[in-house]
């Protein structure tokens, strides 16, 4: 075969690029349904000015035609493994390559830059906001054309001389002198993209004036005001999340095609991990159509609430009595049990100020938050600590770098203690007040800890780009830099320090903090602004300095081919240059993508919160839950760095072991007798096995069995199955065949259920172990009855650890079975729920016909494809779990398990829509009569439960299925012991028995709340009517709110 052909058949049936050409298909698809919609059914019938309309139907047709474009290619890559007779065949048309590659980057660079076109409208529908309404449509479509015209001509440029000669096996694959003139575009593209952002921040902020001016404004001009602020508003929020997801899709690119081969050693997982992130560009048009969606949606609606709002009773008697009625609540007994606080005076006696704080500092997402603060500083002090003295101290770095690392690692440590600090106060204080504006936080101590808290944080956020000027000095004079004298690390440490200092003064110097506040990281709103560019700054500057960071690893892989040709003292220095400098880099990465998503998460809630949270209050806990992501990644900064420098400590302990051993046959024996040694200590006493002797399978399965991970997964295995048992057994029998759902569903979550139960019964039998017994020459099967955690305690032989084979194949075949059968009956549920919903009036009169025939179909399909997957299987490999598939049976059952979770993402998707019509079902109830009431909120109740179950069957199989391609593509990467590794992916099927368990509990709570809203409803419907049933209906009301204030009225 020639190297060219080689390569394509190596790249075509790697199994990474063949679920990327799977998903690929899956998500094109997906993503072209919420565009469409969105294009045709909301905005096209929008109030959206024709300009902006203009710009929004390229921009979303762009991304629809790119879908249809990319769906077709992917199509083509699935299917041609299947249809090609030779390697060769694999490649694709070098003419259709050519072509549908030059549609599929000018589509996406056209669709990228839209944005820019978006912006420039909204400025110039800013400046002219009072009568943009009768601007003429020319704005909108000259700045589609220029747009169209200069990305073609680009892609054009860059396309036209390539003659596409090497052979490829996807569409998406760029030729070698096309593939860095795409890559600088899109580079750019993002670069501009970031600029954009600045703008729409400045835009937002026009925006914001630009509500004030709406309450004092003419009924006409505050219409047109009100459209220019929402559309602006919804252009931005799109705008911003095309940016991020097209930032992290370049950043994926630029990370697997420069440092790829350094966490991936073989070239085509790389290949396959590159095309994976191709398929982010149609994920995030996916997120773009239904985030469209649901803000147009929100928009309109809270249009239409604003007018209710206007028709409410108004005056002081209205919010006096609104504000009473809260208060009723805020003083019940229930409320008193968790706090001292008691109040004694209405709202309206209550100054604005303190209402605030109280209503801040009782909202449970602040309470949790401040809870969680406290944790994770604690948390996060102790990995810091401990790696800085007894990690970094000790360590053979060079003292420039450690003086950077103890500044940088002592910041992190005195911020989590200050933080520390602060979040004490903020639980405690809850707790002992006795008027809701002692809740206050003092002014004195405010201002001082919330300067050392910025302090601290932009100083640990400023330390990469010491450690990069450390680091780039020491590349440069890397053979002699041991000897470099303790001069440049102080005084970079210095310089930050003053540096951060003179900005976190200026930025405090003159606040007064006079507003009250119920957190110490509450900004005052002056200084807010202020610390808020710079973070945004700085998050700038790291991103600039990642730029440094790829040159500088780059640098660093070519000072690692030095080693190999230096002299032994060169290349101890070499060497240690190299380590420090990957151990430098691998920390700013983290650190810059962890402070990279605090600052997008705090911008985003700054100016889009209200979109999805409408409470105030709410919003106010969540933007405080946003700032304890810091000390979240300072804990994890804290355990990277001790795992990463035990691993280059190990590597170098390592190299040392195995050149001071002895070599040849005789080396390689007494290193086997030294491990067998230490792993057959508490083995037992009778167990006298040479190393030699032992065949290799067995030496395999006694490793795999005496390993601690897959001792302790053996256990927790038998533990969770039975657990798992009780409230599957309970919901089923007590449950779910008393409830009130029609047989049709109940037919099928019998089944689900019961496929469930007995995986978990078979789950907990596997445990079970097998032995050979020797008698007279004549060897038979014996079962023993003892689970398989005792087996190893009372085996005599290696060899006896392994399974029975016939044992072995009918235990797999059936576990499987139950797996791949309950995993598929979400699809039933949703299935009969859509005929549920289409019969909703009727449905109760419906045969029970369909449950069973979905069940039965269920059955059949998974029995025949699991048959098909075990019958020509031998089991002649000896295995030490019943757990494990035999090679050729794992690939098989590995693409069922693929293709049952992208069939569960599609599912999802109808669930939404299924959702959806729910709750306009739900709408109906009040319009309808006493019979078709009963039907109808029958069927709206058992919709409810039987998404919310699929939700979590999905979301719990979808981590499974994560973690088991994750350890096995990647397990080797962090962890290099075979036999760990092994025992880890024993572990991960212990994850289906464990949401087993979820499943049940989760469908007994559910299904008990469902059962007592009801009881609630059904009261309030027998009550009597006419003037005596209100007086009944008032007295029972009062006497309910009496109970729970305590303070019963006359």
């Amino acid at each position: 075969m020639s190297t060219n052909c080689s390569t394509i058949f190596h790249q075509a049936y790697n199994p990474i690029y063949r679920i990327s050409s799977i998903y690929q298909v899956v998500i094109s698809i997906s993503s072209i349904i919420p565009l469409g919609y969105f294009l045709i059914f909301k905005l096209l019938k929008s109030t959206f000015h024709w300009n902006l309309k203009t710009i929004f139907i390229s921009y979303s047709l762009s991304m629809i035609i790119f879908s249809m474009v990319y769906t077709i290619t992917s199509v083509i890559q699935t299917i041609k493994p299947f249809t090609s007779t030779d390697p060769c065949d694999l490649s694709v048309s070098p003419f259709y390559h050519k072509r549908f590659l030059f549609a599929i980057v000018f589509l996406l660079t056209l669709s990228t830059s839209f944005p820019f076109s978006i912006t420039i409208e909204r400025y110039y529908a800013m400046r002219t906001a009072e009568k943009y309404e009768k601007t003429p449509v020319i704005l909108g479509p000259i700045l589609v054309g220029i747009n169209t015209l200069v990305n073609f001509g680009i892609i054009y440029d860059i396309l036209k001389e390539e003659s596409f000669s090497d052979p490829s096996v996807s569409f998406s694959v760029y030729p070698p002198v096309a593939a860095p003139k795409i890559f600088t575009f899109c580079f750019v593209l993002f670069f501009l993209n970031f600029v954009d952002v600045l703008f729409d921040i400045i835009l937002l902020r026009q925006n914001l004036r630009l509500k004030k001016l709406l309450t004092n404004s003419s009924l006409t001009a505050k219409y047109q005001l009100e459209e220019v602020y929402q559309s602006t508003k919804f252009s931005v929020f799109l705008i911003l999340i095309h940016i991020i997801s097209f930032g992290i899709y370049v950043s994926a690119v630029a990370f697997f095609r420069y440092f790829g081969s350094l966490i991936i050693s073989n070239p085509h997982y790389v290949f396959g991990m590159r095309l994976l992130c191709s398929t982010m560009i149609p994920t995030y048009h996916l997120l773009l159509g239904v985030f469209s969606i649901l803000f147009l949606n929100r928009i309109k609606s809270k249009k239409s609430e604003g007018t209710t709002i206007q028709m409410s009773s108004t005056g002081r008697s209205g919010a006096n009595n609104y504000d009473q009625a809260i208060f009723s609540i805020w003083n019940s007994s229930l409320y008193q049990s968790a706090t001292r606080l008691k109040i004694t005076f209405t709202f309206s006696e209550m100054s604005t100020n303190c209402s605030t704080i109280f209503h801040q500092a009782y909202n449970p997402i602040y309470r949790f938050s401040s809870i969680y603060q406290v944790v994770i500083s604690i948390s996060a002090i102790i990995p810091l600590g401990y790696f800085l003295i007894f990690k970094l101290l000790k360590s053979t770095f060079h003292w420039n770098l450690k003086t950077i690392f103890i500044g940088y690692f002592l910041s992190m440590t005195l911020f989590s203690k200050f933080y520390l600090i602060s979040g004490f106060i903020q639980i405690f204080k809850p707790f002992i007040s006795t008027d809701p504006c002692d809740l206050a936080v003092i002014p004195f101590y405010h201002k001082i800890l919330l300067s050392a808290i910025s302090f601290l944080l932009t100083l640990s956020t400023s330390f990469p780009f010491l450690i990069t000027i450390e680091r780039y000095y020491a590349m440069n004079t890397a053979e002699r830099y041991e000897k470099t004298p303790v001069i440049l690390g102080p005084i970079l440490v210095g310089i930050n320090i003053l540096v951060n200092f003179g900005i976190i003064y200026n930025i405090y110097k003159d606040e007064s903090f006079s507003d009250p506040s119920v957190s110490f990281s509450v900004h005052p709103p002056v200084a807010a602004q202020k610390i808020f560019t710079f973070c945004a700054i700085l998050f700038f500057l790291n991103f600039i300095d990642v730029l440094f960071d790829i040159f500088l690893l780059r640098r660093n892989l070519r000072l690692k081919k030095l080693l190999t040709n230096s002299s032994l003292t060169a290349k101890y220095q070499l060497e240690e240059v190299y380590q420090s400098t990957k151990f430098s880099v691998f920390l700013i990465l983290i650190h810059i993508i962890s402070f990279g998503i605090y600052v997008s998460a705090v911008i985003f809630f700054r100016y889009f919160g209200t979109l999805i949270i409408s409470d105030p209050y709410y919003l106010f806990g969540v933007r405080l839950m946003c700032s304890t992501m810091i000390p979240t990644y300072h804990l994890l900064l804290g355990v990277f760095s001790i795992l990463f420098l035990n691993r280059i400590k190990s590597k170098k302990s390592e190299g040392t072991t195995i050149q001071m051993s002895s070599t040849g046959r005789s080396g390689a024996n007494n290193y086997d007798q030294a491990i067998f040694k230490q792993i057959s200590v508490g083995y037992t006493t009778q167990n006298h096995i040479p190393f030699p002797e032992m065949s290799t399978n067995c030496s395999t399965i006694f490793h795999q069995a005496y390993n601690p991970i897959f001792r302790f997964s053996s256990i927790y295995q038998v533990v969770i199955s039975i657990f798992s048992i009780i409230p599957l057994g309970y919901f089923l029998i007590f449950k779910l065949l008393k409830s009130t759902f029609h047989w049709n569903l109940k037919t099928i979550f019998i089944g689900y259920f019961l496929s469930m139960i007995l995986f978990s019964m078979f789950n907990t039998i596997t445990a079970v172990g097998w032995r050979h017994s020797d008698q007279h020459t004549t060897k038979r099967e014996t079962c023993l009855s003892f689970i398989q955690t005792i087996k190893p305690f009372i085996s005599t032989d290696p060899c006896d650890l392994s399974v029975n084979p016939f044992y072995y194949k009918r235990l797999l075949s059936t576990i499987s079975f139950f797996i791949t059968l309950s995993t598929s009956f979400p699809f039933s549920i949703t299935i009969e729920r859509y005929y549920a919903m289409r019969t909703a009036e009727k449905y109760e009169k419906t045969p029970v016909i369909l449950g069973p025939t979905l069940v039965g179909i269920n059955i059949l399909v998974n029995f025949g494809i699991i048959y098909n997957v075990f019958i020509d299987e031998s089991f002649s490999d000896p295995s030490v779990s019943f757990s494990i598939y035999p090679p050729v049976a794992a690939q098989k059952m590995f693409t069922i398990f693929v293709i049952l979770f992208f069939l569960y993402f599609i599912d999802v998707l109808f669930d939404i829509i299924l959702l959806r019509q729910n709750l306009l079902l739900k709408k109906l109830l009040t319009n309808s009569s006493l019979t078709a009431k009963y039907q109808l909120e029958e069927v709206y109740q058992s919709t409810k439960f039987s998404v919310f179950l699929i939700l979590i069957h999905i979301i719990s199989f979808g981590i499974y299925l994560s973690a088991v391609i994750f350890f096995r593509y990647f397990g080797t990467l962090i962890i290099s012991n075979p036999y760990y590794l092994f025992g880890v992916r024993a572990v991960c099927t212990t994850m289906i028995p464990t949401y087993h368990l979820l499943l049940g509990v989760f469908s007994i709570l559910f299904l008990n709340r469902i059962k007592s809203r009801k009881s609630e409803r059904t009261t309030i419907q027998m009550s009597s009517t006419g003037r005596s049933g209100a007086n009944n209906y008032d007295q029972a009301i009062l006497s309910y709110w009496n109970s729970v204030s305590g303070n019963p009225t006359s």
